[in-house]
């Protein structure tokens, strides 16, 4: 997602509220008390272990100027360490001699670059690109995805380490980072870790604004642009079923060649702009210990790509990054940068929430798992609450939101089967009615679409937020309650 970080009068005018301005006047009163504790590590342990009285209320203000200084900076997606910018910002504060500290620390990060992009380099499993993959042994055609609206690229297995770091370069160049690929850093992974995903998987790399202290202090946010990328592959797959594969495609295709794809993944690379250096990024080999389901989950994107079919539908491409790009920033601003339950914060999360469900519906499954999770995602993504009669509301809702469009009707009919053949599994366990799934998630992709089209008109006030925005005038039941004891 294109990211463009204003200058540093935008910034400090956006930084400095009424709240933020008391605080820091507060701290800069205190400087002669903060004078002793070099760390903020240190000065807590004092707080906590003496409690002073010269250090009374710095603990709250500090986390007022800290929380909204680093607010200010995730909102345009450069996500600096907490813990990174709090000791830049706190230096300032504690130093007698520095006049305007919020300036002052904007201009430090600026000089020594670590708000620049870095990348992040993803295993994924089960995922295809399709076209005649044999030529890259005797061309230079390379079985690569860029998408560069969505700053997200896909590379086929490169069986060599040299083959990898070759594409981490070019994706480099695509994202604009000027930085090298730390070559001897990825060798030592090679050698000392499980890493054999890196030669034999699909590898997905994804450009981010990322510097952190420790390994997991950014997590929420490089997962977070984890499924953007994802969701992008999933709706692209979802999108492409009217365009021609030709024989050879599927039958050279980047699975078909690959006899040594691996599930044994347990960590991804994370690359960051080396501090104080214009020429250089530093890497991490990033432990999937922390909200390790979720990563697994990303790791399996269960589709395959036809190359040919998006060089002539770049259009919609762009529409479909365009639309994952303002996802993913109002997630981010509505329900991770703020807790207020507000209409925004309801609408975003029901969304981001509909895409996990979504993505899960293309899980291999011995069942009809695919059918309930795609069901789930088209009621998350469509209604406000549950109420009797979801399937005809399904239906009415998808009609009125794909107005115009040559696969409405089409659209609207699989979605109503969807419904009801997840009503026979859950209360059966057995199913009668067909389903084409592959036209039931063409169906949520459309509606997904055109639903982010329509959410800058959101009601800051209402009751049912996604009725409203639809346009669905139908009187429906009251949303059933629920109860405690209810699963």
């Amino acid at each position: 997602m294109p990211v463009k970080l204003p200058n540093n009068k935008t910034l400090k005018k956006a930084i400095e509220t009424k709240a933020f301005r008391k605080s820091l006047q507060f701290l800069k009163g205190k400087s002669a008390a903060l004078a002793p504790y070099r760390s903020l590590e240190d000065l807590f342990f004092e707080i906590e272990d003496h409690n002073p009285p010269s250090l009374a209320g710095v603990e709250k203000h500090l986390q007022e100027v800290c929380w909204r200084f680093r607010k200010t900076l995730y909102a345009h997606s450069v996500f600096i360490g907490g813990s990174v910018l709090d000791q830049i910002f706190y230096d300032r504060i504690r130093d007698p001699q520095v006049v305007d500290p919020v300036l002052s620390a904007l201009t430090l990060i600026r000089t020594v670059g670590i708000h620049k992009p870095g990348l992040i380099l993803y295993p994924l499993h089960s995922f295809s690109l399709l076209g005649i993959a044999l030529l890259e042994r005797f061309t230079s055609a390379r079985l690569e995805f860029f998408v560069t609206e969505a700053e997200v690229c896909a590379r086929a297995q490169t069986n060599s380490l040299g083959g990898t770091i070759e594409f981490l370069e070019r994706a480099a160049e695509s994202f604009g980072i000027k930085r090298a690929i730390p070559v001897e850093s990825m060798e030592h992974y090679e050698r000392s870790r499980p890493t054999k995903w890196l030669t034999r998987n699909t590898l997905l790399a994804v450009k981010a604004h990322v510097f952190s202290n420790d390994y997991y202090e950014n997590h929420r946010f490089i997962i977070l642009q984890l499924e953007r990328a994802s969701s992008l592959l999933f709706c692209l797959a979802s999108l492409q079923g009217g365009f021609p594969v030709l024989k050879a495609d599927t039958l050279f295709s980047s699975t078909r060649n690959n006899n040594w794809e691996t599930q044994d993944i347990f960590h991804f690379l994370l690359f960051e702009p080396k501090a104080g250096s214009a020429k250089k990024l530093e890497s991490r080999c990033i432990p999937m210990n922390a909200r390790t389901i979720e990563l697994a989950e990303l790791c399996s994107v269960n589709v395959g790509i036809n190359l040919k079919a998006w060089v002539h539908r770049r259009p919609l491409m762009e529409r479909v990054c365009k639309a994952l790009n303002a996802i993913e920033a109002g997630y981010r601003q509505s329900n991770v940068l703020s807790s207020v339950e507000t209409v925004m914060h309801r609408v975003f999360k029901k969304i981001m929430q509909s895409l996990r469900y979504f993505r899960r519906s293309f899980r291999y499954t011995s069942g009809d798992d695919d059918i309930v999770m795609l069901a789930v995602a088209l009621e998350s993504l469509l209604t406000d609450s549950y109420a009797p009669g979801g399937g005809e509301r399904l239906k009415r809702r998808a009609g009125l939101l794909l107005k115009g469009h040559p696969r409405r009707a089409i659209c609207v009919e699989e979605i109503g089967k969807v419904y009801y053949a997840r009503n026979q599994v859950v209360h059966t366990a057995e199913r009668e009615q067909d389903v084409d799934v592959s036209i039931g998630r063409e169906a949520y992709t459309l509606c997904l679409l055109r639903l982010v089209d329509r959410l800058p008109s959101l009601p800051q006030v209402a009751g049912n937020p996604i009725q409203q925005i639809i346009g669905d005038t139908h009187a429906d039941p009251p949303a059933l309650p629920m109860s405690s004891s209810s699963g």
